[in-house]
């Protein structure tokens, strides 16, 4: 029963939000993990780098600034770290290398996961160098699955306009009629033309367009590395 107890132990769980700027994305997913993991019955803080003037690293007289100190304290009492980053450049931002360079030396051998923010779905893979740099250089164990968050694109709904007939006269049969002037479709225009379709999604059915087009949904979309 003993070593069972141990793994019933609750875990202190350090959430990193390494966005410099309030608020955003990474903000409302660093509160939602750390919702998660006090349902779960661990015990999660999150630190937002927003909050903390941390100085950049110069190799010297950073580690004795009391800003890093205090936070490299606060980390070494975490069991496990979650890094809440964006992709900027096809890499995390810089406030992330930053902070592994400040306070990596609490960070060694210890369980990490990344939940990474982006604006498109192309960058995916970015996050892999950080992670060997991770495993490699401090002895982290890092989850091989992380969470790629996007936001997709979203289409207006409005219904296309219909179409111009005569009282009692089908579409048909005034297409058929030599005396019927011919159709305007040059004036017609339908949102699904202004806007690119995203890859998934709800199909968008316009009478002027044989071709369908696809609608997304706005949101987050979370998409974890397989």
């Amino acid at each position: 029963m003993i070593p069972l107890l141990v793994f019933l132990k609750p875990m202190k769980i350090a959430i990193l939000n390494t966005n410099l700027a309030s608020g955003g994305k990474t903000a409302h997913l660093s509160d939602t993990l750390a919702a998660l993991f006090k349902e779960g019955g661990d015990e999660p803080r999150v630190f937002s780098l927003a909050e903390r003037d941390l100085p950049a690293c110069d190799g010297g007289a950073c580690y004795k600034d009391e800003k890093t100190i205090a936070l490299t304290a606060d980390l070494s009492e975490a069991e496990a770290l979650v890094l809440v980053a964006p992709v900027y450049n096809y890499d995390l931002n810089a406030a992330a290398k930053n902070l592994i360079e400040l306070t990596g030396s609490s960070w060694k051998g210890k369980a990490v996961g990344l939940v990474c923010t982006a604006g498109a779905e192309k960058s995916y893979l970015s996050p892999l160098a950080f992670m060997n740099s991770l495993s490699i250089d401090y002895r982290c164990l890092v989850s091989p699955r992380y969470v790629y968050v996007k936001r997709s694109i979203s289409i207006p709904t409005t219904p296309c306009p219909p179409r111009a007939t005569s009282a009692g006269a089908s579409p048909s049969s005034q297409r058929n009629s030599p005396s019927s002037p011919k159709p305007r479709r040059a004036s017609h225009r339908c949102d699904a033309d202004r806007i690119p379709p995203p890859r998934h999604g709800r199909s968008h059915a316009c009478h002027s367009h044989p071709q369908s087009r696809t609608q997304g949904r706005s949101g987050l979309v979370l998409r974890p590395l397989r």
